[in-house]
C-alpha cells in the first residue's frame, strides 16, 4: 500500500479545504473528518495531543494504520490517501514513525484571520450530524473512556454548562489550566503559537523532500497555480479535476475576516504571535 498524504497545520489553517480539494482526485482516498481518537489510540489519559515519539510503538503504529485505511472512502486500488487531523501538529515526530515514507504538507495561515474563526468554533456547538458520522468509525472497544469525554464535552456545549471549561482543537500541555485561567482569546491565540511552534521545531525528523510548506494566503489566491504545484509535487493524477474543484470551493472572502476582531483583541493576538520568529518570513511568501 501507498503511504499517505498528511496536511500539518493549526485549526482553521485551511486544512480542511486542501484535503477535499486535493481528495477529488480520483488516485486519492480521503480520511473524511479529524480522527484524533484513532491517533491517541493506547494513549487516551495522556493530558494532551503532544504525544511523545517513544510512544509510538509496534502496537500503536499498526492499529493507527489499519484503522486509517479501514475508514478511508474512496480509496484506489493503491490505498492511497489523504488525512488531516489537526492535532498531529503538535506530535509530528510521532505521526512521522507512523508513516516515515509519506508526504506531509504543512500551511500557515495569518494569526488574526485564525484566531477569529477558532474563537467562532470554541462557541459552536458541533454539529449532529457531523458526531453521528465520526461515532460510526469510533473504535468503542478499546476507547470508551476517550469516548465518554468526548459525548461530555458535546453535552457541555450544547446546554451551554461551564461554556469555558470545555476544549476544542489541538490539546497543547497546559490548555486546561490556560482556558480556566485565560481569557478565549488568548488561548485561540496561544493555541495558534504552540501548533506551529511544534511544528517549526520538529520538522527536521523528516527529510526535506517529504515536505512541502504553503500559505493559505497564497492558496486562496492563486489556487490553479497552487494546486497545480501540489499535484505535481505530491504525484496525484487528475489534476484538471483538482483545479475545477479548487474553482468551486476556494474563495478570496476567507482572507482578512480579522477585521471582526476589536482593536484590543487584535492587540492581544499580535501580543502573542510575535513570540514566533519565523513568521515574518514565510508570511511574506504569501503576497
Amino acid at each position: 500500500m501507498s503511504s499517505p498524504i498528511i496536511i500539518l497545520g493549526a485549526a482553521r489553517s485551511g486544512t480542511k479545504i486542501l484535503r477535499d480539494v486535493l481528495g477529488s482526485a480520483s488516485d486519492l482516498g480521503v480520511v473524511p473528518f479529524d480522527v484524533n481518537y484513532i491517533w491517541r489510540y493506547g494513549q487516551y489519559n495522556y493530558p494532551s495531543d503532544q504525544l511523545p515519539v517513544g510512544n509510538a510503538d509496534l502496537k500503536n503504529q499498526n492499529f493507527i494504520r489499519k484503522h486509517l485505511l479501514k475508514i478511508a472512502v474512496n480509496k484506489p486500488p493503491t490505498g492511497r490517501f489523504i488525512e488531516k487531523t489537526v492535532s498531529n501538529i503538535l506530535r509530528v515526530p510521532f505521526v512521522h514513525k507512523v508513516y516515515p515514507d509519506s508526504k506531509f504538507v504543512f500551511i500557515l495561515r495569518d494569526a488574526r484571520d485564525v484566531v477569529e474563526s477558532a474563537l467562532r468554533c470554541w462557541r459552536t456547538t458541533p454539529r449532529v450530524g457531523y458526531l453521528y458520522k465520526k461515532l460510526k468509525t469510533f473504535p468503542f472497544a478499546v476507547a470508551s473512556s476517550y469516548a465518554i469525554s468526548y459525548l461530555n464535552n458535546f453535552v457541555q456545549s450544547t446546554l451551554r454548562i461551564q461554556p469555558n471549561v470545555s476544549s476544542w482543537g489541538p490539546i497543547y500541555d497546559g490548555m486546561q489550566e490556560d482556558v480556566i485561567t485565560k481569557t478565549l482569546i488568548e488561548v485561540c491565540a496561544k493555541q495558534w503559537v504552540l501548533c506551529n511552534k511544534a511544528y517549526m521545531s520538529t520538522k527536521s525528523c523528516i527529510n526535506a523532500e517529504q515536505i512541502i510548506e504553503i500559505n493559505y494566503e497564497s492558496l486562496v489566491k492563486r489556487p490553479e497555480e497552487q494546486f497545480s504545484d501540489l499535484c505535481e509535487r505530491l504525484e496525484i493524477s487528475g489534476k484538471d479535476t483538482v483545479i475545477e474543484e479548487a474553482k468551486k470551493r476556494v474563495h478570496r472572502a476567507n482572507i482578512g475576516k480579522s477585521s471582526r476582531l476589536t482593536k484590543k483583541e487584535i492587540e492581544t493576538v499580535d501580543a502573542i504571535q510575535n513570540t514566533l520568529t519565523f513568521i515574518p518570513k514565510l508570511v511574506s511568501n504569501a503576497a
